[in-house]
């Protein structure tokens, strides 16, 4: 069974900090949720210490560092941003994710992860910090970039600063009628 450890790599990355994945050249998907090819490269048998730094679309950089264990699949892995500007934002903060991926089928991967999230994203005036620990059990299919399984999240907050504009009532209710992924 063929592995690609930037696949992998990518899949870690993007389950753990979807918005601003380290896969395809250091960029996440676009705004359609496309995605750029990556290169392959095979996976060791013994395990692998994971270091790549990207400089943002915009500025700032991006780093992911940790380990992962292509035998037993045990991933550990923190993405860092500075002063990262992707879509006219500013992205700041770390995501640190720990558990398991293994690859179950030729595009498939089983997994088990825990990320705790302390980002702070700035648009202007406007800024919102998440602090949150989310657990994603399941798989993911990279060729459909499907994932089915589970989602929890607990100790989550949401600090915000936000220009209000237009009717306040109909603002605030956005967000109680939109899915959160």
């Amino acid at each position: 069974m063929k592995r690609n450890l930037p696949s992998l790599l990518a899949l870690a990355a993007g389950l753990a900090c979807a918005p601003l994945a380290l896969a395809h050249g250091g960029h996440g998907p676009g705004p359609a949720g496309a995605a750029a090819a990556t290169p392959a490269a095979t996976v060791p048998a013994s395990a692998v210490n994971i270091d790549i730094s990207r400089t943002c679309r915009g500025g700032g950089t991006r780093a992911l560092t940790g380990s992962y264990d292509p035998a037993t699949g045990a991933l550990a892995a923190s993405v860092v941003l500075t002063a990262c500007v992707e879509g006219g934002a500013t992205h700041d903060g770390s995501v640190v994710t720990s558990g398991t991926l293994t690859q179950s089928g030729t595009d498939v991967y089983a997994l088990d992860l825990t990320s705790t999230y302390a980002t702070t994203v700035t648009n202007g005036t406007d800024s919102v910090t998440r602090n949150c620990t989310w657990t994603k059990t399941g798989s993911y299919d990279l060729a459909a970039q499907t994932f089915t399984g589970s989602v929890t999240k607990t100790n989550c907050s949401l600090d915000l600063t936000e220009t209000q504009r237009g009717d306040i009532v109909l603002h605030l209710l956005r967000d109680a009628t939109q899915l959160d992924h």
